[in-house]
């Protein structure tokens, strides 16, 4: 339940209310400006990863989970919170590097080959390896 100040006017929150949808497009594209005109250099970098999210996602389950729970390493309580950023920040770095490293032999991501063949009904290598 929301607690209403008393210097300010119940209508104020009303008006928060309806400005919330406009705030979140502004901000939206502000970085959309901001990746495409400013920082087009480093944001680039990230384009691999962005083109194996469904492998990169489904990886980094695989490895969380292979760390944090009992199927692995069970280190879910022995790790302070800073150190779970760090393992999951050096995750997605390696998922970086991976990623830019299939991508020069590989036209997708092995998920998204899988998701392609399976939408399209055929299994072609061709579509898979790079030439």
């Amino acid at each position: 339940m929301q607690t209403v100040h008393p210097a300010l006017p119940a209508f104020w929150y009303g008006v928060q209310e309806f400005a919330n949808p406009f705030l979140t497009l502004g901000y939206s594209a502000v970085i959309v400006w901001l990746t495409r005109y400013r920082w087009a250099g480093p944001v680039a970098l990230l384009a691999p990863a962005g083109r194996m999210t469904a492998s990169n996602y489904i990886g980094q389950s695989v490895i969380m989970m292979l760390l944090y729970t009992g199927y692995g390493l069970a280190l879910a309580d022995c790790i302070p919170p800073a150190g779970v950023v760090l393992l999951a920040v050096l995750t997605y770095l390696a998922q970086l590097r991976i990623s830019a490293w299939w991508l020069r032999r590989h036209h997708y991501g092995p998920i998204e080959w899988v998701l392609r063949a399976a939408t399209y009904g055929s299994l072609t290598r061709a579509a898979w390896v790079r030439r």
